[in-house]
């Protein structure tokens, strides 16, 4: 008996009349990820800024950062990589071009601007034309303690911050403030846009009936191992970014193969057991995962891992740039 194949009818194409916005519709197999933004977050001297460095150069780093050197030691090696530091301070510069503080006597060049009327000048001026081709805010988490900072007419923030320090109406207040800052990066579309971010420290709060761990209630955004933002911030940074990505490390373990006997001393098939080797490995998180904000505009069906691995930051830019078109220029 022959092969009876199913038929496909053919596709009508619907005329649409002249001038009509139906008709200026694209294919999406014609459209091409130019820039990425992508939120990066990790706990402290995980890699953020090592891997950030990786980037397409020249990159623009807009530290934040209240070390002297703006978090940049790490990456000191590293060519093409140019700093602006941004503090609640009026900064300037020594004769080495070393930032120290507008009244300090070594001070060579001065600053006009500070905190964030100093931000968002450079945010005007990445607006425009420019010359890089990566910028990155290191980090979103320290640059919302600088608004803090501003607000409360602080000289810094403090090292531990108790309960009445801060009135509960100052939270949303800062979170708007810090999103105003935040938004004219989101219309710097000539070049890639990281945004750096501390993890949040999670040690879940207690209820006050039964103390239930409020993890296990419904999953919100501060149910997350997520950037250390409010909530609210936290989500709205994640929901302008393309791609969510966490750095964490773990202990390298390999299999072993140990020797059994039974009771009478007679050999047994080898038991296999995974034990660690005292290295560490980092991995870069790619995808949603119960515990932990991640994800990402990924290609359907491309497999994306749920993470990739690699001992140096430039292989792991390698592994993370296969998987995304503007960076693999696919």
């Amino acid at each position: 008996m022959p092969k009876v194949n199913r038929q496909t009818p053919p596709r009508v194409a619907v005329p649409l009349p002249a001038g009509s916005l139906l008709a200026d519709a694209v294919p999406v197999s014609s459209l091409r990820e130019q820039h990425v933004r992508m939120c990066i977050y990790a706990r402290n001297r995980a890699g953020k800024t090592t891997l950030a460095a990786q980037f397409p150069k020249p990159v623009l780093f807009i530290s934040s950062e209240p070390d002297a050197c703006g978090g940049a030691t790490s990456i000191a090696n590293v060519e093409g990589v140019r700093i602006q530091r941004v503090s609640h301070r009026l900064l300037g510069q020594d004769a080495r071009g070393m930032w120290v503080d507008a009244t300090d006597p070594t001070c060579a060049r001065r600053d006009t601007l500070k905190g964030s009327a100093k931000f968002l000048a450079i945010a005007a001026e990445l607006g425009g034309r420019h010359p890089f081709k990566t910028v990155v805010l290191d980090t979103v988490t320290s640059l919302q303690d600088m608004v803090l900072v501003e607000m409360m007419g602080w000289d810094r923030i403090p090292d531990v911050q108790h309960v009445g320090m801060v009135h509960k109406d100052t939270w949303p207040v800062r979170a708007e403030k810090w999103r105003g800052l935040i938004r004219p990066m989101l219309d710097v579309s000539s070049c890639n846009v990281l945004y750096l971010a501390q993890e949040k420290d999670h040690n879940p709060a207690k209820d006050d009936f039964g103390g239930r761990s409020k993890i296990l209630h419904t999953m919100q955004m501060g149910s997350f191992m997520a950037p250390a933002l409010g909530a609210t911030n936290a989500q709205w940074l994640q929901d302008q970014c393309g791609y969510v990505i966490q750095i964490y490390e773990d202990e390298v373990t390999e299999e072993v193969s140990v020797p059994q006997s039974d009771a009478d001393g007679n050999p047994l098939p080898p038991s296999v057991q995974r034990v660690g080797t005292g290295r560490r490995a980092r991995h870069l998180r790619l995808l949603y995962h119960p515990n932990f904000a991640a994800g990402g505009r990924w290609q359907f069906d491309r497999g994306t891992p749920e993470f990739v691995s690699a001992d140096t930051p430039a292989d792991l830019y390698r592994a993370l740039a296969r998987l995304v078109p503007a960076l693999s220029g696919v």
